[in-house]
């Protein structure tokens, strides 16, 4: 619905985000998840030992998306003046768009961004319980479970993608 009140305006603010920081860290999640659900499989099969090194790198991966997005292009988008505020840096008839635009980044890339640091200390804990090697190819649902946690935030992303970055380029 917002879009359509203002699409140029938000049009106009989706292409200030950064595109191949979104695309990159697009595939940082994809390929955590893949690295996760290598780890389920492992796990299935009784390998304790190959389920740490997939859930280290799914945090590793992990880690690397909430640096790229917050610790560079929010900071970055700071600078810019983008934070919907006084100082806003799109004004004139774009400028309400943009408002909403940004005021929706910001909202939904926060969210997301908590939701990985509640999957990371879900892996964190899948980490630690399989180094006490509770899990094995009879016992491992809390890895399945944490999984499915993992691979939703993914998905929210995979949504959140297309929204913030595709919208108002053409693509």
């Amino acid at each position: 619905y917002s879009r359509h009140w203002n699409q140029a305006g938000f049009d106009a603010g989706a292409r200030q985000t950064e595109l191949t920081i979104g695309t990159i860290n697009t595939v940082i999640l994809v390929t955590s998840s893949l690295a996760y659900s290598a780890g389920v499989a492992f796990i299935e099969a009784g390998n304790t030992r190959r389920l740490i090194q997939c859930c280290a790198t799914a945090v590793l991966l992990g880690g690397a998306f909430l640096v790229l997005k917050f610790g560079i292009e929010w900071r970055d988008d700071f600078n810019k003046h983008l934070f919907p505020g006084p100082d806003f840096a799109i004004n004139g008839p774009l400028g309400g768009g943009a408002r909403i635009f940004f005021v929706f980044y910001f909202l939904g890339t926060a969210v997301h961004g908590l939701h990985m640091i509640v999957g990371l200390v879900l892996v964190g804990w899948i980490i630690l319980r399989a180094r006490q090697d509770e899990f094995s190819s009879r016992y491992y649902t809390p890895v399945s479970v944490v999984g499915l946690y993992w691979s939703f935030v993914d998905m929210v992303w995979i949504v959140l993608y297309p929204l913030i970055y595709l919208v108002g380029r053409g693509v």
